[in-house]
Parts: structure tokens; C-alpha cells; sequence
């Protein structure tokens, strides 16, 4: 035990260390747990079945961004013969978790508007939160594990004009796999690092963000079909175009971890940074 506490300190030192001058904005580390949230798959033909909001945190909880978490999961259409016909998410053990049964096409929303909770967002409910650094933002969502490829969208609600008014912008991610285990030597792998920066938002004030949103396994409308931002977040495929992809997809598992926001910085700062912050969580898991 003496030996795990050395460890971590050492970690956090060389990371504090590394990073001096830089300011680490934690939007939610997952350890404040929450409750299942469940949808049933719905009937051929009707509508979309959701969880509706479920609640987690409090007015004096620093590990989440304005004290407080929302969460909701929406399963869209029938599944076939599925011996599994939910999709759950759920939040334990400083991970977020997201499962959805065989055949099931279901969507997972997070926000953070603070205490407010429903539908109805509170365009303001993180009271003027700055999200900014002189040098730019980084956004990390570390994930432990995705079975499959999907989309997501991160929306930022803010001040954009300084105005009083708080407007929405989103942009889209696509999140590729990856698999907990590796099976070459049957150990764990590393977090990969899922991250964007503010310069792909044109519109939001970083300086003064009002609610945040993050949704999982969203429908991406077909380039053919629709204009997609140039800015969204994209993976290409070996002939360098987009990827892009018409539906969401079903059976799909995904695990995330303490999501952060940081200032852009040298890459070999980021990378001790990035070491620190999965050495802690590793540790953290294992002590």
C-alpha cells in the first residue's frame, strides 16, 4: 500500500510539475455515481422510448462542473429478436458507462446546466463558467473502452455576443473503437484519448459557457444529403475521405472516464500531463 501511495504521489508530482503554469478545469471525473437510466426498445412503428432526466450530484460537488449531472438515454427503434431489447447508462467506479442491447439503437445524453433538470435547458445554468485559457482549450474525455465505431456531438451553450443571450453551437465527433483488453497479452490497455479544441466551435465564448451537453451513438445526416460543418471532428477512410455515417448503431458498449478541460500546450507538456492523469486513474482503480 505504501508503495501505491508513493506511486501516486510521484505521478501527480511530475505532473504538476510538468504543468506549472497550466489550468486544469475538471467539467466531470465520474466519481460521483449515479443510478441506471434505462429505455425500453419501443413497439414497430411507435415512438421513441426515453428514460427521461435522471439527476446526480449537489450544490457542493467540485468533482462536477456546476455541481451537477444530468443524464438520459432514448432507444429509437424495435430490436429484432434481441435477447436484450434496453439500452442503459449509468455512472460507478469514476467511469460512465453506456450499453445498448442486440439490435437496440438508443442515444445517451449527458448535460451539465447546472441544478436545473427536464428537457428545458438552462442556457445559463453554469452562471457565466469560463472555459477559456490565453493559449486555447483542450477537452478530454479519456475512453476505456468502445466496441464499436459511432458518433457523438458536443454542444456548448453560451454568451456568444457578450449580449446577455446565450445561444447553442454543436459540433459533431466520430469516436473510434477500442477495446479494453488486449488480447495479445491479455492486459489492459491505456485510455485512448478522445479530444477536441475550441478553435473548431467559431461561435461560443468560451469565457462565459452557460450548459454543456454531450450525446453518444447520434444519427449523422448522409454528405450527400446535408451540409455538414468542415469543422466537425472526423475520421477519414484510407482513400481520405470523411467518414460518415446515416444511422445509429446497435449492440454498442462504451465506457468513459474523467472528462477535463486544459490549456493547448507544448506536445511533450501534454503528453507528461496525459501520463499523469492516466497513471492517477489507473491507480485510483487499483488501490
Amino acid at each position: 500500500m505504501k508503495f501505491k501511495h508513493i506511486m501516486l504521489g510521484s505521478i501527480l508530482a511530475l505532473s504538476i510539475t510538468s504543468i506549472a503554469n497550466a489550468s486544469i478545469i475538471v467539467i466531470d471525473d465520474f466519481s460521483t455515481e449515479q443510478l441506471g437510466v434505462t429505455a425500453q426498445s419501443p413497439a414497430t412503428g411507435a415512438s421513441p422510448n426515453s428514460s427521461g432526466w435522471l439527476q446526480a450530484g449537489s450544490v457542493s460537488d467540485t468533482s462536477i462542473i456546476g455541481g451537477f449531472r444530468d443524464l438520459r438515454v432514448t432507444a429509437y427503434d424495435p430490436a429484432p429478436d434481441a435477447s436484450s431489447s434496453i439500452a442503459t447508462a449509468f455512472v460507478t467506479g469514476n467511469e460512465f458507462s453506456f450499453s445498448s442491447g442486440s439490435g437496440v439503437l438508443a442515444q445517451f445524453d449527458i448535460r451539465w446546466d447546472g441544478a436545473s433538470t427536464g428537457d428545458n435547458v438552462a442556457v445559463n445554468g453554469l452562471n457565466n463558467f469560463d472555459l477559456s485559457n490565453e493559449s486555447g482549450t483542450r477537452f478530454f474525455t479519456p475512453i476505456i473502452s468502445a466496441d464499436l465505431n459511432a458518433w457523438f456531438s458536443v454542444t456548448f451553450w453560451s454568451d456568444q455576443l457578450d449580449d446577455g443571450m446565450f445561444k447553442m453551437e454543436t459540433r459533431n465527433l466520430y469516436i473510434p473503437g477500442h477495446s479494453r483488453l488486449n488480447p495479445a497479452d491479455n492486459t489492459l490497455n491505456d485510455p485512448r484519448q478522445s479530444f477536441f479544441t475550441d478553435d473548431i466551435f467559431a461561435l461560443t465564448n468560451f469565457s462565459k459557457v452557460g450548459a454543456i451537453q454531450v450525446s453518444g451513438n447520434i444519427v449523422i445526416p448522409d454528405i450527400n444529403n446535408a451540409v455538414i460543418a468542415t469543422t466537425d471532428v472526423v475520421a477519414l477512410n484510407d482513400d481520405g475521405n470523411p467518414i460518415f455515417e446515416g444511422s445509429r448503431i446497435g449492440d454498442y458498449d462504451l465506457r468513459l472516464t474523467n472528462t477535463f478541460a486544459t490549456e493547448v500546450s507544448a506536445p511533450g507538456t501534454l503528453a507528461v500531463l496525459l501520463s499523469g492523469v492516466f497513471g492517477l486513474l489507473m491507480t485510483r482503480r487499483r488501490a
